[in-house]
């Protein structure tokens, strides 16, 4: 990376946190933690410079349940992203989820079951909508041709699938190990008025097929005499 400056680039968004992660398609992403955010790709014009290039955001075009399914990644303006990404994501028809707070891919910390090519996103917002579930974008959707314009979105852990209301609620931050387990990381900080602790849970990989939620979801650890994360 010739110039760190350029990563304005991405736009600017007034919200608490962003997180990029950077993939094999030397691709960030970027995710906002507010109400109704959006997952965006920038594509540098030239590769390993991040000084320019296009950032284009996510859409579901064909779902297949709650804003899961086939999606597209669509070009943004330039101009508009560097004032504010977010709504002119918006104002193109991306999605938008509430609170996306983390995201994670094998390249980052550690191995993925399922390829280098799945990104996980963490959506906190417990309410208007309930998220409150970890979603799965495979990027690598096999129509997306050579610049791999098409995804794949999936739950990956979501109550009634693999973990169960009130028990797994608000996941913040996500990390993966070198077997492909994905630890996740409570954010609702209300443990000693609750009773509920602040987990951390290890969600393990699917045994089979393409797009599967986890196997499982156990609790690693819990937090239970303070309102913090555990982070």
């Amino acid at each position: 990376v010739r110039d760190p400056s350029g990563l304005q680039i991405l736009g600017r968004e007034e919200v608490p946190c962003v997180r990029v992660a950077f993939v094999p398609l030397y691709l960030p992403f970027r995710v906002g933690d507010v109400g109704a955010s959006r997952t965006l790709r920038f594509v540098p014009d030239e590769r390993g410079d991040l000084s320019s290039g296009q950032v284009y955001a996510l859409e579901v075009t064909n779902p297949t349940g709650d804003r899961v399914g086939d999606a597209e990644w669509i070009p943004l303006s330039r101009t508009a992203v560097q004032i504010d990404a977010n709504a002119a994501a918006a104002a193109a028809g991306a999605t938008g989820y509430n609170r996306p707070e983390d995201v994670e891919i094998a390249t980052s910390t550690g191995n993925n079951r399922g390829g280098a090519n799945v990104l996980y996103v963490a959506l906190t917002g417990p309410s208007n909508p309930v998220d409150n579930r970890v979603i799965a974008v495979d990027l690598r959707a096999p129509n997306g041709g050579a610049d791999h314009a098409t995804a794949f979105v999936y739950d990956y852990v979501k109550w009634g699938v693999n973990a169960v209301q009130g028990d797994f609620e608000m996941p913040d931050n996500l990390a993966l190990d070198r077997a492909g387990n994905l630890y996740i990381a409570e954010d609702p900080a209300t443990a000693p008025n609750t009773k509920r602790g602040d987990d951390i849970w290890v969600a393990t990989p699917p045994k089979g097929g393409q797009h599967q939620p986890a196997a499982s979801l156990v609790r690693f650890a819990s937090l239970t005499d303070c309102s913090a994360e555990p982070t």
